[in-house]
Order: structure tokens, then C-alpha cells, then sequence
């Protein structure tokens, strides 16, 4: 009965009690303690750091952990509110340890700077005791084997062959179905419509809408503006629609499509669009059938045709 009574007496120990080193009290005051100090092998425990120092100060804690005598598990901290002036730190460990018998926390120092000098205090000395978790008289021999457990029957053979081939049934319809599901439509591919065909069947349907008279002369030019911009889009890959006049007009400059008296056109037609959009100008019958056959014109001569060639 003895080692029962000698291992209920290490239970009852419990925590030690809270060791303390106070040192100058404008320098490190360090607090310890434990949950307990007596323990299983692989049983995990809490161990706490209380730190106490002037502001700008610097620590510097040893590693805890150390082949099997002592493994660190979990490390954390946290700032302490005082009504001093002074800085107060909780390091919290949780620990454990896989070998028999009495083992120091850490032997290392604690490094400690503060206002340029840096000095070395000892860790507080706590002493963990790892006992097995066996009972005193626990044997070392090995149990006898036990006797064969006999295995259940096989099934036949032809149940076997028909749960596979229902599987691999199941298996091809299902990817049959997916490959169906995802299957490419070949949809015939309508042929490519040049931008000046665009351009003239919009400027045909503008001229027959309702938009060709005097008093609609600013929607008129909003929508022949239209016209022309994304026909500029589309023939010389310009963003014509977001750019500004200006912009069209600097990147139009330097192509070698258009002649001197084509940028003069656009560079007109663009300026006196401008007037009517923003500055609420009026056209008359007669302009705005000026506009349009000049539009029309413009994009007649720069058409771009299959061969390559511009009308």
C-alpha cells in the first residue's frame, strides 16, 4: 500500500506556492507559478511568468522546451493594466514532459536590459515530478496471444461480378451524362459585316426616322455623332465612343488612311457636333442634310473593302 499512499501524497501537493524575487523597484520584479507540479507523463500543466518592469525596458526569456524532460506545448502573453507607472506582463505556458523523474522548469537566465545596461536574473526555480501513469504493481510481461478469430464467409463469386458491373455502370452513365451536359454546340458563325456597311445602314435608318427634322436637329447630331464614332471604332480600333474630340483627333492625325482634306472633314463635323450637343446649338433642314451626306461621304471613302483597298 505504500506506493499508493506515496502517489496520492504527490496528488495532494498540488501547486507549490507562488515564488517571488523582488529586485530594485526600478529594475525587474518576477512572479511564478503553477497548476501543479506533479504529474503524468504526457499530462499537460499551466505555467505562469508575471513580469514587472519601468517602461522601455526589454526581456529576454530563455526556450522552456527540451527533448523529452520538458516540451513546450503553448505559448502566449498578455499586457497587464497598473495604476502605477509601471509595465506588467502574464506569459502564459502550457507544458508537459515524456521522461520519469524530477526535472528543473529551465536552468537558463532571464536577459534583462534597461537604460542601456543589461543584466542576467535567474528563472524562477520550479520543479516538475513526472510519475508513471501505471499502477505500482502494474507487470511488464506480455498478455498470451488470443486464439484466431475466424473471418466471415466470401461471398460468391457471381455476386461480386454483378455489385462490379452495376458500379461500373452507374460509373459510365453518370460520365456519359456529364460529357452530354458539356458538350461544345457547333452554331454556324455568322460572316463578318465590314464597319462601312454598319455605318451606312445606321446612317440609311437615320435618315428615315423621325429625327430629320429642323426642330430635332440636337438629337440628330447626338445620334450621327454616335454613328460616326463607333464606325471610327471599328474601323481604325480606336475607342472613339469614350474619347473626347480632341483625343479622336490626335490619334486620326498621324494615320496614313486619311488624307489632309478627310481629317478636315471629321476635324469640322466633330467641332460643330460639339456645339449643338453641349452648347444647345440650332441646324437648320439644309445642315443637317449637309451633315448627313458629308458623314455619308466620309465613311464611302474610307471604307475598307476585302482586298484591302479603300474606296
Amino acid at each position: 500500500m505504500q506506493p499508493y499512499f506515496f502517489i496520492l501524497s504527490l496528488l495532494l501537493y498540488g501547486c507549490r506556492p507562488v515564488t517571488e524575487m523582488v529586485y530594485p523597484s526600478d529594475q525587474l520584479t518576477l512572479e511564478s507559478n503553477c497548476t501543479q507540479t506533479n504529474l503524468t507523463i504526457g499530462e499537460s500543466i499551466e505555467f505562469t511568468l508575471i513580469t514587472t518592469c519601468p517602461p522601455g525596458a526589454t526581456l529576454q526569456l530563455p526556450e522552456l522546451g527540451r527533448e523529452k524532460e520538458i516540451i513546450q506545448l503553448e505559448r502566449n502573453w498578455e499586457q497587464m493594466e497598473r495604476s502605477d507607472a509601471l509595465e506588467q506582463t502574464h506569459f502564459h505556458y502550457r507544458l508537459t514532459s515524456f521522461e520519469l523523474g524530477t526535472h528543473l522548469i529551465t536552468t537558463n537566465q532571464i536577459h534583462f536590459t534597461y537604460q542601456g545596461k543589461t543584466d542576467a536574473h535567474p528563472f524562477p526555480p520550479i520543479t516538475l515530478n513526472v510519475i508513471s501513469s501505471l499502477p505500482p504493481d502494474a507487470s511488464s510481461k506480455l498478455a498470451p496471444l488470443r486464439p484466431p478469430h475466424p473471418l466471415p464467409a466470401r461471398l460468391p463469386r457471381w455476386i461480386i461480378i454483378v455489385i462490379a458491373a452495376g458500379i461500373i455502370a452507374y460509373i459510365m452513365g453518370r460520365l456519359s451524362t456529364r460529357l452530354w451536359k458539356n458538350r461544345i454546340s457547333t452554331k454556324p458563325v455568322p460572316p463578318h459585316v465590314p464597319a462601312h456597311l454598319n455605318a451606312l445602314r445606321e446612317l440609311e435608318a437615320l435618315r428615315a426616322g423621325p429625327l430629320m427634322q429642323a426642330q430635332q436637329s440636337e438629337p440628330f447630331v447626338t445620334e450621327l455623332s454616335r454613328i460616326l464614332r463607333r464606325y471610327l471604332e471599328a474601323r481604325f480600333q480606336l475607342n472613339a465612343p469614350d474619347q473626347t474630340t480632341e483625343e479622336i483627333l490626335a490619334d486620326l492625325t498621324h494615320s496614313p488612311t486619311l488624307s489632309d482634306q478627310q481629317q478636315r472633314i471629321l476635324n469640322t463635323f466633330l467641332q460643330q457636333a460639339d456645339v449643338v450637343k453641349f452648347a444647345k446649338g440650332e441646324w437648320e433642314q439644309n445642315a443637317m442634310e449637309e451633315a448627313f451626306q458629308t458623314t455619308r461621304t466620309f465613311v464611302q471613302e474610307t471604307a475598307q473593302h476585302p482586298e484591302g483597298e479603300n474606296s
